[in-house]
């Protein structure tokens, strides 16, 4: 995350030495299966995060075939969802 954080600011600099405009970070991401910790941890320093799930998580069954499973309304995932 440190490299992440870095890179948005170079930028930043970057884009305020070349225009004198500053200009916000805002990152749009998809979610994975792992949750939304990435979302957080921008939010926490500060930059804008918005995160889109995809309508269907596939999971694994026994019969090793992929099978979609639906969660949350309309087949989204919501951050509080993952939280449970």
């Amino acid at each position: 995350m440190p490299g992440l954080l870095k890179r948005f600011s170079d930028t930043q600099r970057d884009v305020h030495r070349r225009t004198g405009h500053v200009v916000p970070v805002i990152v749009i991401q998809e979610a994975g299966l792992d949750g939304f910790w990435i979302h957080r941890a921008l939010i926490a320093e500060g930059i804008e995060s918005h995160v889109g799930a995809s309508k269907l998580w596939y999971t694994k069954p026994l019969d090793e075939k992929f099978v979609p499973k639906r969660t949350g309304q309309n087949g989204c995932q919501s951050p509080h969802e993952t939280d449970a």
